[in-house]
Parts: C-alpha cells; structure tokens; sequence
C-alpha cells in the first residue's frame, strides 16, 4: 500500500513466439534498463515496436515496459502516447472488449489524468468500467483498479467530495467478497482517507487514518516506509485541526524515527528534517532553524539538488547571523 491511484493491472500475458531478434532485442533492452541505461532500454523497445510484427501480447508486454521506464524518466507525455498507441493496435486487432484491449485502454485513461487530459478520462471512465465487468466479471482485478481510478479526474478537478463517494462505494462492494486487510482495500481506505482530508474533513480521516495505520502495525514492523506515511498524514490532520502543540510533537518524534529506521540520507527523513526548519522558522526560533539546516546539509539525500543544498545554506548563515546580532545586543 503506497497510497493512491496506479497504471499496474496485475494482468499477466500469455507467452507468444518471438523471432530470434526480437528475443534478442528484448533482452538486451532488460539488460539496459537493469543496467540503469534507461534511455538504451526505450531505445530498443521503441525499435521492436517500431518494426509493427510483434504479437498482441507481446506488443502490449512490451508497452507496458516501455511505459515503466519512460515514467522513471518522467516522460509522462510519451506514457500517454504509447498507451494511445497500444489501444489503437490491440483494439484492431483484438476488439474493443478483449482484456489485453481492456488493460491498455486503462493505462491510456491513467496517463491522461497524469498529464491533463482529465475531462476525457472522466468521461470515458464509465464506459470502460462497464465494459471491464461485461468481460471479465464487476470483481476482478482490472474493475476494481479502474473504479479506483476513476476518483483521479474528480480529485485534480477539487471535486474531493465525489472522490470519497467513489471509494465509499468501492468499500461496500469490496467488503462482500474481500478482506478487510486485502492490500486493495487498505489502498481505498488510504485514498478516502486522503479525499476526506482534502475536502477539510479532517476528524473523519483521521479516525481512518488512525484504524488503517493499526491494522498496518498489525502485520508490517514499525519502521515500514507506509506505516511512517501513515503517521505523517495522521500529524498533519492534527495540525490542519488546530492542535499545533500534538502536531509538532507527532512530527518530531516520526522525525527522529525515519532516521533511526530509514538512515540518515534517506528522502523521508530529510523530508521531516526540512519539515522541522519550517516550523521553526514559524516559530522564529533561529536556533532551532540553524541547528535542523545544519544537520539535513550533512545529511543530504540522493535527490536533492544543488540549488536545494544552496537555499538551505543561505538559512542556515541568515539565522547564525541573526544569532550573532541577538548576542552582541545582549
């Protein structure tokens, strides 16, 4: 459970014959990407693509592939493209409603809410979720994944409401044929969570916040990547309900635990660092500001850039100078 919406179907494709070529580019895109060469790897799958002779199930593995390592390369626009792409084919050669058909239109309707097409998907949404259950039955994987999606236009739109109503209903229609701790329920129960704290309702997300993160605790160690989410989102509904003296207090003890269980450069932990300056700059505690700067600029994460580094620097020397001038007035 890492949160909302996916592109992942949980389909699996039958195995189809392959040329030796085509066996042989496949596998040296792998290599590429496995390598971390990801632009190698697009490369080589955009060329077999490109040749227009590989089977249905192999060209939609492929896509999907493609598809994988061009959102690792936030090539988002190219995302929509391809699964557009896989659509157009499969629907001609297979049918609108055949699953392999069904699966890429999903990813098409996804890619579209990810880069603004939001209008269009919410309105092709319907059709497909209908489609999925006349096919392959109202609780299969693929229906469950495109109602849950079907929430992301209303939420980019500030439609929070009709979102919870989304998942609300997907909740009761779970709950006669899953578990309560299947991991697509606990992913719902995080995104009406999410829809209730968006739309201000921030008691009632909380209250499921707070079941969703024991039932989490229950099966997960205390220092799981989604249980400290979890307490995060719990803090910030607290802060958000007025409750700043909880709220801090919440968030500098998940602070102090994202560095025990995470490390010391992990992105989670310089997010709570970067979270502490904040509230002490609104605090206008520059000791406290100084002394978070200094220990996040010793400790930067892999994604921080040399501009981030730089703004936390000139914090860093603003409150010591502001120190040094409170100091000499006293």
């Amino acid at each position: 459970m890492s949160g909302a919406e996916t592109d992942r179907s949980g389909i699996r494709t039958a195995a189809e014959p392959m040329t030796k070529d085509q066996r042989s580019g496949l596998a040296a895109a792998l290599r590429a990407a496995d390598r971390g060469d990801l632009r190698r790897a697009v490369d080589g799958v955009t060329e077999m693509l490109g040749c227009g002779n590989l089977g249905p199930a192999a060209s939609m593995h492929a896509r999907k592939l493609l598809i994988e390592w061009l959102e690792a390369l936030d090539r988002f626009d190219e995302c929509r493209q391809t699964a557009t792409e896989g659509v157009a084919d499969l629907r001609a050669r297979l049918g609108a409603a055949h699953e392999l058909t069904l699966v890429m239109r999903h990813s098409e309707l996804y890619w579209m809410c990810v880069t603004g097409y939001d209008e269009v998907a919410r309105d092709r949404f319907p059709v497909l979720i209908r489609d999925i259950e006349r096919a392959l039955g109202r609780t299969s994987q693929l229906a469950w994944a495109a109602r849950t999606n079907s929430a992301m236009p209303l939420k980019r739109g500030g439609d929070f409401a009709g979102a919870a109503r989304v998942y609300r209903r997907l909740l009761r229609d779970m709950g006669e044929v899953l578990e309560d701790t299947d991991v697509i329920v606990l992913t719902t129960r995080d995104n009406l969570a999410e829809a209730l704290a968006c739309d201000g309702r921030y008691e009632e997300s909380t209250t499921l916040y707070e079941a969703l993160l024991a039932d989490l605790v229950a099966s997960c160690p205390s220092g799981d990547r989604r249980v400290l989410r979890l307490r995060d989102e719990i803090a910030s509904n607290v802060f958000c309900m007025g409750d700043h003296a909880r709220a801090r207090e919440l968030w500098s003890v998940l602070a102090e635990d994202c560095r025990r269980h995470l490390g010391e450069c992990a992105p989670e932990t310089a997010r709570q660092r970067t979270l502490q300056i904040a509230l002490s700059i609104q605090d206008g505690d520059d000791a406290a500001v100084a002394r978070w700067c200094r220990v996040l600029l010793d400790n930067l994460p892999s994604d921080f850039t040399d501009e981030d580094a730089e703004g936390f620097r000139i914090l860093l020397r603003e409150s010591r100078e502001r120190l040094d001038r409170s100091d000499g007035t006293a």
